[in-house]
C-alpha cells in the first residue's frame, strides 16, 4: 500500500524541528524536547512523516509563537522560515509561568 503524500505545513514542521535542534535553539536538543516545547506528542512523529497524522493547529501555532516562525513558511507560502515582521510576538505570560512553573517541579523532584 503507498504511502500518503506528507503536507506541506507538516514538511516545513520537521524542517524547522531539525534546525532548531541542529542550532540548540531555546537548548532544545531532541525531537522529544521539542515535540514537548510546541505541546505535540513525539510518539506520532512517524506517522506524521509518513503523511498518515499531522501536526496539529495548535502546535504549528505554538512553533511560530514559541520560535519567530512565519505561518506563511509553514503553509508554503515563503521561502524564509523565520519571520521578518518588525515586532514579534513573544511568548504569552501564562505559557512563561507555565514552563517556570514545570522548571521548578523538574529541579524539586527527589527533595
Amino acid at each position: 500500500m503507498p504511502s500518503k503524500k506528507i503536507h506541506i505545513t507538516d514538511e516545513r514542521m520537521l524542517k524547522v524541528m531539525a534546525y532548531i535542534i541542529a542550532n540548540k535553539v531555546n537548548s532544545i536538543t531532541t525531537r522529544v524536547e521539542f515535540c514537548e516545547s510546541i505541546g505535540a506528542s513525539s510518539t506520532n512523529l512517524s506517522n506524521i512523516s509518513k503523511g498518515t497524522q499531522t501536526f496539529q493547529k495548535e502546535h504549528l501555532r505554538m512553533c511560530c509563537l514559541k520560535y519567530g516562525i512565519s505561518a506563511d513558511y509553514l503553509f508554503g507560502l515563503a521561502k524564509d522560515m523565520h519571520c521578518n515582521n518588525a515586532v514579534r510576538v513573544k511568548t504569552p505570560p501564562i505559557e512563561r509561568i507555565r514552563e517556570a512553573l514545570n522548571e521548578i517541579e523538574e529541579a524539586t523532584k527527589g527533595l
